[in-house]
């Protein structure tokens, strides 16, 4: 440890995130996530000294577990160095600086342990603490790992509804307007609930649900009927990523290259052929509000559709009127053909491109 006291303690997370109403097991998720970092980032050779501070914030069996030894601080050396009778010059000089280093190696962990635990009662409402808290004294003598197991035991354990929700959640786990990274990001966090409910989700049942929404969405016709013939020993997880991505990969050069042709010289987005109107049509016309249209069709027949927030695409249900992600301002009835100052751009995953309007 460094022999200065007055060195300012600097986390990785100078604050952490705040959970705003009562703990959820996602909201401490991350709260324990952070704290772990912070305790981390300050250096200490006890423990086996490659994880900071971790010692004070986990349990000692859970410490134990992760290092392979205790994270055993010293015991405090007194108000004074200690010497034994007759000590030289040279051993009275030693204890001095072992004394030093010792009060030194204290006073950090000290530091480290009273700010982590403001960090916490900074964080959570104090009304889903005060279990904890003296009426005298507080948290002082509350130790991290008894706040955080009161808060995982009373507000982190998931109910019968909130497991039903997360396995449901697989059906619209994805938006193929995003990276299909994002898809595996929630799936992870769908099985780490799950888990963390009792209920674990296999690999397997994950790969089944994943393959019905990919059904669903239409987008992976060839992938789920390749991936559908493979052999079951060839069925992993692992395998079920490698194959969706590749899959992925090709779908959006194909939706870039029908793209291209899309802003080539011989009309890169054509609508829909209108039918001349008899004059009495016309003169009704005049009069009424016309429905806009559903699509386009780009010159190589590929119909797309238009989202005022996210611009143009190939996702039937994604449309100004169906949109689920709605930006300020977003106009319901927006259409390519009257895009009401919305998006002018051309979704492909996470590229845009601009319409040749523009």
């Amino acid at each position: 440890m460094t022999s200065s006291t007055s060195t300012i303690l600097t986390f990785t997370h100078p604050e952490l995130t705040k959970i705003i109403g009562k703990p959820t097991n996602k909201s401490l998720k991350l709260l324990k996530k952070e704290l772990y970092a912070n305790a981390m980032s300050i250096p200490s050779t006890r423990g086996g000294g490659a994880h900071g501070h971790l010692g004070l914030v986990l349990s000692a069996a859970d410490y134990l577990a992760i290092a392979g030894q205790a994270f055993d601080l010293p015991a405090h050396p007194g108000a004074a160095p200690a010497h034994p009778v007759g000590a030289t010059a040279a051993q009275i000089s030693e204890n001095v600086r072992i004394y030093n280093a010792t009060l030194d190696e204290l006073k950090v962990a000290t530091a480290v342990r009273n700010e982590l635990k403001q960090q916490i009662v900074t964080a959570v409402d104090r009304l889903f603490l005060t279990e904890l808290e003296d009426e005298t004294y507080g948290f002082a003598n509350v130790t991290i790992p008894q706040l955080i197991t009161h808060l995982e035991t009373t507000y982190g354990l998931l109910t019968r509804t909130e497991l039903e929700a997360n396995r449901a959640s697989i059906s619209t786990a994805w938006n193929v307007d995003d990276p299909i990274e994002q898809l595996w990001l929630n799936l992870r966090e769908i099985q780490r609930l799950a888990t963390a409910g009792g209920e674990a989700l296999t690999d397997n049942t994950v790969m089944e649900l994943t393959y019905l929404m990919f059904e669903k969405t239409g987008v992976f016709t060839t992938a789920c009927d390749n991936w559908r013939i493979k052999p079951a020993a060839e069925k992993t997880m692992a395998n079920f990523k490698t194959h969706f991505n590749e899959e992925n990969l090709e779908r959006i050069r194909k939706l870039t290259a029908s793209q291209a042709g899309y802003h080539g010289a011989n009309a890169a987005v054509t609508p829909e052929p209108i039918v001349p109107r008899e004059p009495q049509a016309e003169a009704l016309a005049a009069t009424t509000t016309t429905t806009p249209r559903p699509h386009v069709v780009a010159n190589d027949g590929v119909k797309m559709y238009y989202c005022w927030t996210h611009g143009l695409g190939t996702n039937s249900n994604h449309t100004s009127a169906t949109c689920q992600r709605k930006a300020d301002g977003h106009q319901d009835d927006a259409t390519v053909t009257n895009m009401q100052g919305g998006n002018n751009t051309i979704m492909s995953g996470r590229a845009r491109r601009r319409l040749p309007s523009e």
